[in-house]
């Protein structure tokens, strides 16, 4: 990303020129100024502010029993209503032991989460 001088940080040129109403513009000072009348004169830097948009997190099934076993004890809740809660209490080489059912883990993935709505799996990083 090009830095111009005068520029605030957090903003980005958008074009030279007269403002519209509601567009934000360095005013004379350098100032950011939000136009609700159009001012005199025909060459304002326009700017507006730099949305960072976060990428949403990634998560994976657990791929083992280690990786899964962490979570031995926790309540967990159907990702389908939220109402119906069950404690993981197993976890096998074949999977995971939710209240008095068994589901692989592709399955516990797909159907469970955390509580705080969180999958119930490894956040993926890369």
């Amino acid at each position: 990303m090009m830095t111009i001088e005068g520029i605030p940080n957090g903003w980005e040129l958008v074009r030279i020129g007269k403002p519209f109403l509601n567009e934000r513009y360095l005013g004379m000072s350098g100032r950011v100024c939000n136009c609700v009348v159009i001012p005199p004169g025909e060459a304002y830097a326009i700017i507006r502010k730099i949305v960072k948009l976060e990428k949403p997190k990634q998560y994976r099934h657990f791929w083992n029993a280690e990786e899964a076993e962490p979570l031995l004890g926790q309540v967990l809740r159907l990702k389908v209503d939220h109402k119906h809660k069950f404690v993981l209490i197993g976890v096998t080489s074949h999977g995971v032991q939710v209240g008095l059912s068994h589901w692989s883990l592709q399955e516990a993935f797909d159907r469970f989460e955390k509580l705080d709505g969180t999958p119930l799996g490894i956040e993926v990083t890369e």
